[in-house]
């Protein structure tokens, strides 16, 4: 069911894309050819491709960044598009354990667990909150004993995504390994 939000209808798409160049503002708006009514979860405001832009006058603007378009204000949370792909957070789930084998410089992007060790010691990454702009891992550091199955846990402490990332790549160049999960 529509309600009577005011909003801005929504001009003709045109058929050539907007280059990347140009400004959110300039965007046209997407019609609806491109949006269709949707009475799921599946909706504009579900989608990886969905953002919030700061307008003239700090008036939110919303944007497809699929279809390099605007949305008007409540089709966000009424339609959709054929292009319409779940958050990748929701795709891959908090947490979920992977093991990165290649284990190069570069820290995933996506929120999962991690595991490092130098054969001796191990850290543990996990993501414990995970939100659009604040994101925390819980670290925590274990001492492998070799009489022990289990690691011995010595330390444990929460870190922003920049901190873990900087401490990720520092042991990686100490030499350390990516492993499998080892509690």
């Amino acid at each position: 069911m529509r309600t009577n939000w005011p909003s801005v209808p929504p001009a003709r798409r045109s058929r050539h894309p907007a280059a990347r160049e140009d400004p959110v503002e300039e965007w046209p708006y997407l019609d609806q050819e491109v949006l269709v009514p949707s009475r799921s979860r599946r909706v504009c405001l579900t989608c990886h491709f969905f953002r919030h832009h700061a307008g003239p006058n700090c008036i939110p603007l919303l944007t497809c960044q699929l279809h390099q378009g605007l949305i008007a204000q409540g089709e966000h949370l009424l339609s959709r598009c054929s292009g319409w792909t779940q958050d990748l957070v929701r795709q891959r789930g908090m947490g979920a354990r992977s093991v990165n084998h290649s284990a190069g410089p570069r820290a995933p992007l996506t929120p999962r667990e991690g595991w490092l060790s130098d054969g001796r010691q191990v850290l543990r990454f996990r993501p414990t909150r995970w939100e659009r702009d604040y994101h925390r891992l819980e670290i925590t550091a274990g001492e492998l004993l070799p009489d022990q199955e289990v690691p011995l846990l010595k330390s444990r402490r929460e870190l922003s995504r920049a901190e873990a990332v900087k401490l990720w790549r520092e042991k990686l160049q100490a030499g350390w390994r990516a492993c499998e999960a080892q509690w």
